[in-house]
């Protein structure tokens, strides 16, 4: 099936008087292979390219985690 919920969250907060923004994305798959094949796709890639591009703390963190729970 595939993506089957997304959402997105911004945070800030200040270090050494500097204020710095983040942003996190979740999202929900049925599979692991449902994130593979999201990945390889080409929408996938752009995704992770834009990703990079934009990101001003290094690159991205992704972190992947199983839900024992339907959503």
């Amino acid at each position: 099936m595939g993506l089957s919920c997304g959402r997105v969250d911004h945070a800030a907060r200040t270090h050494e008087n500097r204020m710095k923004a983040e942003q996190v994305a979740e999202l929900y798959f049925d599979s692991l292979e449902s994130i593979q094949a999201a990945m390889a796709s080409g929408g996938g890639q752009a995704t992770v390219a834009h990703a990079m591009e934009i990101s001003t703390g290094g690159p991205p963190v992704v972190l992947i985690a199983e839900h024992d729970k339907p959503l």
